[in-house]
């Protein structure tokens, strides 16, 4: 049971010394709505089996800035206590520092708690919220707020994306389908209460999309706009699945204990991210429940052998593409998707994997950056970090490196100025001139196709997590898939 005291060390070892007159509620699997919340206090609760802070109510005394950043303070102090990590506590609160400041000097301080509680009603009200999707995901702030589930740094995602200078910056909320309409309506009042934009977006799914609007400052001095973020809030019939799955193994516990091979494991967070039985799952044709590349629940390799180069013979695609671990699972799934850009990466990546052709770096900075994806560059977030890592780019000069490389041959005097910096950078930090040049025309080659990670992991963890409890549970798992189909059977139609 976590105390005051466990609390407070957590904020010493942060470098906080704020005094902490209140106490986390909610410990344990109860709901928020069976304790007596203090006002401004943080609050625990059980969503999707991982323990998630959340705030009740906000101030409205102190300042917008005052608020966000005793909240992210707390609110980390809580998520390092219910959700350790190797890392030292000391880079967590440079990182949250460095995003605070430039949060506020961009005037969101406000548009992030009507953020926060939107997500707190929800949670509240005992509605599972999934992890989050999109650059918002990259955000240490909103991760200790509770907005997202995914820690940037284990992840090794980046802020900067999502305060981006082109004046747009989405917030995915995946709300359980079940509970969707609720968290609409309280969104929309609230939004309309406060003036905001409310638009609806039609497609099969009826996503909520908010447009708000800061308006405590409308530009910066460069004229563009940076107070606009669209809040999207999701309707997920995947939620609800793992969400009732779930319930089904905690009823049924005692059994599912003792069955032989099957981790008694109910904390999502805490499930291995390496376990050979689903990723077993996930690359075969045993897919229906489980949301596979493109939601069709066929077999991964049917899915993706399309883009085989035509020397590999069948019997080698199947070992080749398996995942060995999640960086492999996130990487496949998003190098599947039907883009022409990425085909021409995945025959590189598959054959680095391999052994057959994997680029060697000198470099120990580059070596690091691209171990994970076996020397290949692959997402939007290695190019800025190489940047950075290399030629000493600030995160801005890293951004404008990949916009420029992104576009590439259209506006070649641009990539030619992006290279003499680079490169100068590099010999600054005394990097030898041909490695650097090097590493450069593999950046010209490659970032006109990744994506951005954050993008990717929200997705591929909510169907590893999918994967794994119908590989360990398959009865609650075909039970709680049965439930929802009979309850919502247009929302999933493609799980049949």
């Amino acid at each position: 049971m976590l105390t005051r005291r466990h609390f407070c060390k957590s904020l010493v070892a942060l470098g906080l010394t704020t005094t902490i007159h209140t106490l986390p509620s909610g410990m344990g699997w109860a709901t928020a709505r069976s304790r007596a919340i203090r006002p401004f206090a943080p609050a625990l609760v059980r969503n999707l089996g991982m323990l998630r802070p959340y705030w009740n109510s906000l101030p409205t005394a102190a300042s917008p800035e005052m608020c966000l950043t005793r909240m992210a303070h707390e609110g980390l102090a809580i998520r390092l206590l219910t959700r350790p990590t190797e890392l030292l506590h000391t880079v967590y609160a440079q990182r949250l520092t460095r995003e605070l400041e430039a949060i506020q000097s961009r005037g969101l301080a406000s548009i992030l708690l009507f953020v926060t509680e939107i997500t707190g009603y929800a949670l509240a009200l005992n509605i599972p919220v999934g992890s989050g999707s999109g650059e918002c995901a990259g955000s240490l702030v909103l991760y200790a707020l509770g907005v997202t589930d995914l820690d940037p740094l284990v992840h090794g995602l980046v802020f900067e994306r999502f305060i981006r200078h082109d004046g747009s910056r989405d917030i995915s909320l995946p709300v359980a389908s079940n509970g969707w309409e609720k968290v609409e309506a309280y969104a929309v009042d609230r939004a309309r209460g406060l003036g905001l934009e409310v638009a609806r977006e039609q497609g099969f799914l009826e996503d909520l999309t908010i447009v708000v609007l800061n308006p405590l400052q409308a530009s910066e001095p460069s004229g563009v706009s940076l107070r606009t973020i669209e809040l999207e809030v999701r309707a997920l019939a995947e939620i609800s699945l793992l969400n009732q799955t779930l319930r089904h193994i905690v009823g049924q516990q005692g059994a599912c204990a003792g069955r032989q091979g099957a981790p008694a494991c109910l904390d999502l967070s805490r499930i291995p991210l390496d376990d050979s039985m689903t990723y077993a799952l996930l690359f075969s044709d045993r897919g229906p429940g489980v949301c596979m590349l493109t939601g069709d629940g066929k077999g991964t390799v049917e899915r993706i052998v399309r883009y085989q180069p035509e020397a590999w013979e069948g019997a080698q695609i199947a070992e080749l593409f398996r995942p060995v671990g999640f960086t492999d699972w996130v990487i496949l799934k998003y190098l599947s998707l039907e883009d022409l850009r990425q085909r021409r990466i995945l025959p590189d990546f598959l054959r680095a994997k391999r052994g057959i052709r994997r680029p060697s770096w000198n470099l120990p900075q580059v070596r690091q950056l691209l171990r994970d994806t076996y020397g290949e560059i692959v997402f939007c977030e290695q190019v800025l970090l190489l940047g950075r890592h290399v030629a000493g780019m600030s995160f801005e000069e890293a951004m404008a490196l990949r916009r420029a490389l992104f576009i590439g041959k259209s506006d070649e005097v641009e990539v030619m100025k992006q290279k003499g910096r680079f490169l100068s950078g590099a010999c600054a930090h005394g990097f030898p001139p041909s490695e650097s040049e090097d590493l450069f025309e593999h950046l010209v080659s490659r970032t006109a196709c990744t994506r951005s990670k954050a993008s990717a992991v929200g997705p591929a963890l909510q169907t590893y997590w999918a994967g794994y409890l119908k590989a360990h549970y398959p009865l609650e798992f075909a039970t709680a898939l049965k439930c929802i189909q009979d309850r919502e059977p247009r929302r999933l139609t493609w799980l049949a």
